[in-house]
Parts: C-alpha cells; structure tokens; sequence
C-alpha cells in the first residue's frame, strides 16, 4: 500500500487572491485539509508541492529534508516577466520532529530574461543540466541537474547551500511555470512557438558549448 506522502505529493491546494480558500465546492476544503495535514506530516520525508495564488502570482515549493525550494512568478527591474526562486533550510535536519523551514534567512535568485529559456529548457527535458552564476554582490548561483530519477537543486550565496532533490512532476511543474511566465513577454508568441525556438537555441548552444554546467559536469 502506498505511503500517505507518496499518494498525496502530486496533490495541489488552490487557494483565492487574498489568501482564504474558497467555500465551495466542499470537497475541495476537504482536499484542502487533508493536504495540510499530510503536509506537515511529512515534509523531511520527501519533497511535496503547495499550489497557490496570492495578488496573481503563483507560487509552487518543494520541500525535501533539509531545505525547501520555491518558485514564483515575478517581475524584473526592467518590467520583464520571469520566475523568482528561493530557498531556505529546514530548522534542525537531524531532529524527525521538526518539520518547519527558516525562511527568515532564505536565498532568493531571480531568474532574467536571458536565463530563462535554459530554466524552461533543463526543466522539460531539453538540456540535462545547467548553471546560474554571478547573481547579485555576493555572488549568488543555481545549479539544477536532471539526474533521471529525480532533479537536483543547488543555490549557493551569503547565507550559505541549499541543496534539495525535486521529483520529476514537480520539476516539470516548474518548467512550466517558466514558461507560462516567459511568454507573457511575447504578446504574439504562443507556448508550442516558444517550445519550438527554444529547443533551436539549445541546439545550437549545445553544439557550441555554450551552454554554462554545473561544477563538476564541466
């Protein structure tokens, strides 16, 4: 029989712009409640994913044993539509009974315009791997790595690594995410469209090494 986490993971719990879940229909406050409650239950278990929507932008997180990933949508300085993530470490990793994340001193790393395409990219299927570096003054990076099985996250920066393995549902979710993100910059491009330009561009940055690995892929 299937563990209670492990039914449950790919389950996402919508919730209105200010933050309240909607009354009706009633099976999803149950849905909703139970979630929450395998949730909690089992975060240093495995990673799990939370769906939500506040003031329009749409948050997915994974939690995993010792630290936590979230991605969001945002907006660059320069009014450009892209996806934010941050991460922070779970309070206490060896103790089972802790389930609760520092956010207090998380990492945040806006993905630009320019990465984009290779956030989307590595996320669907179109790369194995890739690198984000020299972000802001400390210097921050992401590195995610299709391992098959599962996605490895790494973000580094001053307040110091996260790492955390992402199963591949919620890696795709945030792939796709990315993209519903990256077309909005493009009023006349499509998904399909943007799909299609970008497996071109991976190709001919593939075949030109162009293409930033994470250290020890190089």
């Amino acid at each position: 029989m299937d563990k209670p986490h492990e039914r449950y993971s790919e389950h996402q719990s919508f919730r209105t712009g200010n933050g309240q879940v909607p009354p009706k229909p009633n099976f999803t406050n149950q849905v909703n409640k139970e979630f929450k409650s395998v949730n909690n239950a089992n975060e240093d278990k495995g990673a799990v994913t939370a769906y939500k929507q506040d003031n329009e932008k749409l948050k997915l997180v994974a939690y995993a044993s010792k630290a936590a990933f979230q991605v969001e949508s945002s907006i660059t300085k320069d009014g450009h539509k892209t996806v934010t993530l941050e991460s922070a470490h779970k309070n206490d990793p060896n103790n089972p009974n802790i389930k609760s994340f520092n956010w207090s001193k998380k990492c945040k790393f806006q993905i630009t315009l320019e990465e984009i395409p290779l956030f989307i990219a590595v996320l669907l299927g179109l790369t194995s791997a890739v690198r984000f570096d020299n972000h802001g003054d400390d210097n921050k990076y992401l590195e995610i790595t299709n391992q098959g099985g599962k996605f490895f996250f790494k973000m580094g920066g001053r307040t110091g690594l996260y790492v955390a393995p992402v199963p591949v549902v919620l890696a795709y979710q945030f792939g796709t995410l990315g993209l519903n993100e990256y077309v909005k910059n493009f009023p006349s491009l499509n998904s399909e469209t943007a799909l299609l330009s970008i497996r071109l561009m991976i190709k001919q940055m593939s075949e030109n090494g162009l293409i930033k690995l994470p250290t020890g892929n190089q």
